[in-house]
């Protein structure tokens, strides 16, 4: 364990990796609520969209939940520097699918890049 002096306070790797893994959990989380939120959207419409539109919110809302899993087991492995990058990579992918389409809704996939990103400097130290 390396510990390094950052203001007053010692920051260790480890205690990183586990701030970055419940970071990672909330993340996924928040996606996976997205992806559910996204798909039972249309239900509060009182009339039938039409296919397209009923299509594309169901990939979306799929893509983003599946997404939001791979983000949560990403999570529970973040002590290695892949599972890190990947779950960076899985948060970028989850914004471009996500992005701002309901009032939280960029917190998932901010909380996924941020926890992989403090993932990868808990690793690397």
């Amino acid at each position: 364990m390396v510990s390094y002096r950052f203001g007053g306070f010692f920051l260790v790797s480890k205690d990183v990796v586990q701030l970055a893994a419940v970071l990672g959990v909330l993340g996924g989380v928040l996606t996976i609520v997205g992806g559910v939120l996204e798909m039972t959207g249309l239900l509060s419409d009182r009339r039938v969209p039409p296919l397209s539109v009923l299509a594309n919110t169901i990939v979306f809302g799929t893509v983003l939940i599946v997404l939001g899993v791979v983000g949560l087991a990403g999570a529970m492995r973040m002590k290695a520097i892949v599972w890190s990058i990947l779950v960076v990579v899985v948060g970028f992918v989850a914004f471009q699918f996500g992005g701002l389409s309901w009032w939280w809704g960029s917190w998932g996939p901010v909380l996924l890049i941020a926890g992989g990103i403090l993932g990868t400097i808990g690793d690397l130290v």
